[in-house]
């Protein structure tokens, strides 16, 4: 974990008296798919902001880039969209 992300997660237990994991089970306890939906919650509800509230919903989710199991193949398949995106652009 790359030390601003270690930092955010510090802030947000210092300044919300939970840990990450209480938050993920938070959101985990509600009947929400989208990501939009999770991190409003959390604004409108708990009253996180956007920082905070998107990153418990992206490690709820898995889907940031530290939960990556192989980074390797991330960001392949990155630069393989970059690729397609590029040869789109240029037609």
């Amino acid at each position: 974990m790359d030390q601003a992300s270690h930092t955010m997660i510090e802030n947000l237990h210092k300044n919300t008296g939970k840990t990450l994991e209480q938050w993920i089970a938070i959101v985990g306890e509600e009947p929400l798919a989208k990501h939009g939906e999770m991190v409003r919650f959390l604004k409108d509800k708990h009253g996180l902001t956007h920082g905070f509230a998107n990153m418990v919903v992206l490690k709820a989710r898995g889907s940031d880039a530290g939960s990556a199991g192989n980074k390797e193949e991330l960001v392949s398949i990155n630069t393989e969209e970059k690729n397609i995106l590029s040869r789109f652009m240029k037609s």
